[in-house]
């Protein structure tokens, strides 16, 4: 009897203009180091059309989103986490069991991250902590990475203002 053979995960980042995206060797590397069977892959797509494309691949498991698409892949996907719905773009997708797509985003952890467990002894902490008065933060850009900020400080008790290059 032949043994059937396993499938290898695939993951992908879906983006515009990504050759210079170094998550290919950082997911090679990874899956190295830490023996997961599985590939990632550049998904270079010039318009939404080979997004939704890349989506319906049913032979990958998951992808990573980048610009400007983390914004434009919503109405693509079956459900949204709690944190994605209330920021209103996804930068992982995760394609479900039932082969349904469920949208995350994990810029605000990585965010909030960075900034309360700083080695400086949580410096911002203090700060938002000493504050008199509300901390207000200035947020250059409007894309999906920006809201994803805007939504960490927000958690954190920070009012937000954004300045964008269009209105």
């Amino acid at each position: 009897m032949e043994k059937k053979q396993e499938q290898v995960a695939k993951y992908g980042l879906i983006g515009k203009d990504i050759g210079y995206s170094f998550s290919r060797s950082f997911f090679k590397a990874k899956f190295e180091r830490e023996s997961i069977d599985a590939t990632y892959v550049n998904l270079d797509c010039k318009g939404v059309y080979e997004v939704r494309d890349c989506l319906e691949d049913k032979s990958i498991n998951g992808f990573n989103v980048t610009i400007p698409y983390k914004e434009a892949v919503l109405p693509f996907l079956d459900e949204l986490d709690e944190d994605a719905a209330a920021i209103g773009a996804v930068n992982t997708i995760k394609r479900m069991p039932n082969g349904n797509l469920k949208g995350f985003n994990t810029d605000f952890v990585g965010f909030s991250t960075s900034l309360l467990e700083r080695p400086d002894g949580g410096f911002f902490k203090r700060a938002l902590s000493e504050s008199k008065t509300t901390p207000l933060a200035l947020v250059l850009g409007t894309g999906g990475a920006s809201k994803a900020v805007v939504y960490a400080l927000k958690k954190m008790g920070v009012e937000c203002q954004y300045i964008s290059r269009k209105r």
